[in-house]
């Protein structure tokens, strides 16, 4: 699909990443070849360390994959497009321990524009004083359980539309130019829809009455 603006994770950052993501591969790949090695002298101690090695060099490549590419937020005529990880966080929250190192699979959530009337942007414990019931109010206290070392670093974007369907991800190290761009003519164009955010960059953009600290 073709869209006329998008956000998404920062470049910088993607690319720092990406060269994580490298250097996890290629210890992986040559984990790999002592592995087969050490199988070839008969070394099944050495073989099994090795192996394990590369398993989580590469389930760590994936999540990282996972954190970094799938999230974004379009816009394309009168929708709001939204790719994200089911949930909060790109691994799995319903399967215990084993589950922070299995990737999230993402979905793809389209909102009407006419029909918002919340747009609530900022870390968790600010978007906490606003959304106090719902799904999202409830992933945030449960998070603060649970994955607090995670979830207090994160920024979120928390949408509420006229009919009470929610819509919330995190923005994490997303462009906060691109963000900007997307939100601005959203916001000033409809004087109904409650702005509320605690990111200094993205607010130079918004009209003074619209602002909440």
């Amino acid at each position: 699909m073709e869209y006329t603006q998008k956000a998404s994770i920062e470049k910088k950052i993607k690319n720092r990443n990406m060269i994580f993501i490298c250097i996890t591969a290629s210890i992986s790949f040559l984990g790999l070849v002592m592995a087969v090695y050490s199988l070839v002298k008969l070394k099944f101690v050495f073989t099994l360390i090795y192996l394990a090695a590369v398993l989580l060099g590469f389930l760590y490549a994936v999540l990282r994959i996972n954190t970094i590419m799938p999230p974004y937020i379009a816009r394309s005529g009168g929708y709001l497009y939204f790719q994200t990880w089911r949930g909060l966080f790109p691994f799995r929250t319903d399967k215990g321990f084993i589950g922070e190192f299995l990737p999230s699979k993402t979905v793809l959530k389209k909102v009407d524009i006419s029909q918002i009337n919340r747009i609530y942007l900022g870390t968790r414990n600010y978007l906490l004083k606003l959304v106090t019931e719902g799904e999202f109010a409830d992933e945030l206290a449960s998070s603060k359980k649970k994955h607090e070392n995670v979830v207090k670093k994160m920024d979120f974007i928390y949408i509420k539309t006229k009919d009470n369907n929610e819509i919330y991800m995190s923005v994490t190290d997303f462009d906060n130019a691109e963000m900007a761009e997307i939100l601005k003519p959203i916001v000033d164009n409809d004087e109904r829809i409650d702005f509320k955010c605690n990111n200094r960059f993205i607010s130079k953009s918004i009209p003074p009455k619209r602002l909440s600290f």
